[in-house]
């Protein structure tokens, strides 16, 4: 009985990581659409300057659209690593008393220390900072020229 449960979490050790990697895949795919629309967003509005006022308040409200998209992008960011931080606890937890054969926490723990490089999640979270600077930067632009 034992062999088979300690087999049912190796079995799911392995399609956790799987769901890691795939976690890890869709951050990043979101963060390729945020600044997707936001460079659409903002080629149109910087391409209809000279109608500004055909437009009126809905062009300001598309001059407002890539700062709002990028905001989203740092809820959509939170939201994915509080459920990949949840599951690198679970497999810790699951390498804590199956240790020998699966690994993870050790490695995990391992790579942090060894590893010099900031965090995937630094490195996306820098990204979102600066499209967020760079899209509040046009809204100020728009809005004051």
């Amino acid at each position: 009985m034992e062999k088979e449960v300690h087999e049912f979490h190796i079995m799911e050790y392995t399609a956790l990581r799987a769901q890691l990697t795939q976690q890890y895949q869709t951050s990043f795919n979101w963060l390729i659409y945020i600044i997707t629309a936001n460079a659409v967003i903002a080629s149109w509005v910087s391409s209809n300057t000279t109608s500004k006022s055909q437009y009126g308040s809905l062009y300001y409200v598309a001059a407002a659209l890539p700062f709002l998209v990028s905001i989203l992008g740092h809820v959509i960011l939170y939201i994915s690593y509080r459920s990949i931080h949840a599951s690198i606890m679970y497999l810790k937890s699951v390498d804590r008393k199956y240790g020998a054969d699966i690994g993870f926490g050790r490695f995990y723990d391992q790579m942090k220390m060894t590893a010099k490089l900031p965090s995937t999640r630094g490195i996306l979270n820098g990204i979102c900072w600066i499209i967020d600077a760079l899209s509040l930067g046009f809204l100020c632009f728009v809005i004051f020229s």
